[in-house]
């Protein structure tokens, strides 16, 4: 059986919102506040290493993210699921949408998460870690860039629930990120809605896939942003 520790990545000026995010969870979980202004990997970093002793997975959690009904059991059953595999929480592609319309509990995405809530195995934390210490540059402020990097480098498919268990507010972002689209997720289950109730093994032999943008092969991002 899974079980979930759960730390937030934060910005102070974002303090109700932690606060209002941990109620949303019904406990008090940590908080790895960016006072420092250090960026997105600083507070990343130290979120990925305050892993709860006894857990079997880990998740960060950003500040602006909001979560289902009985979010850590809803975690922790579609995780059961997909025990050994990366998984974000929240996704906004349209792959969801499909996996829904074709029965499927799962959608994976090649090889890419959004930072909103992604979860690791913890015997996967180090080896992250390790990782990016070694191969990216140490002031890029992208913790995105360095998971998906990661990711793509192994050949670790990211697996993303249909519905998602997390959504995202829908406003400014403090990391400079500015998309044309909404971010906000494709198919949230409801912030009344339990992901107790949903049969999590529908699907998971053959979950539809979408491959997304390389970032680690571009000759740039390489040049620019690998050691």
């Amino acid at each position: 059986m899974s079980r979930l520790s759960i730390t937030i990545m934060a910005v102070p000026e974002r303090e109700e919102w932690v606060r209002d995010l941990q109620r949303q969870i019904g406990q008090r979980v940590p908080v790895s506040w960016d006072h420092a202004k250090r960026g997105p990997w600083g507070a990343a970093e130290q979120a990925w290493r305050t892993v709860k002793g006894g857990a079997t997975h880990h998740l960060v959690l950003q500040d602006d993210a909001i979560v289902c009904r009985d979010f850590i059991r809803s975690c922790e059953a579609a995780l059961d699921a997909v025990p050994s595999a990366p998984v974000a929480f929240y996704a906004n592609r349209k792959v969801i949408e499909e996996a829904r319309a074709a029965g499927s509990s799962w959608a994976i995405t090649k090889f890419m998460t959004w930072g909103v809530a992604t979860c690791l195995p913890v015997w996967l934390i180090p080896k992250f870690l390790d990782w990016q210490k070694k191969n990216i540059v140490p002031d890029l402020r992208s913790d995105d860039f360095r998971l998906n990097s990661f990711f793509e480098e192994y050949y670790y498919p990211v697996h993303c629930p249909a519905p998602s268990l997390v959504d995202h507010r829908d406003g400014p972002s403090v990391a400079g990120n500015h998309p044309p689209m909404r971010r906000v997720a494709r198919g949230f289950v409801g912030t009344d809605r339990s992901g107790t109730e949903i049969d999590w093994s529908a699907g998971i032999d053959n979950p539809p896939t979408v491959s997304l943008p390389s970032r680690l092969r571009r000759k740039k991002n390489r040049e620019k942003y690998l050691r």
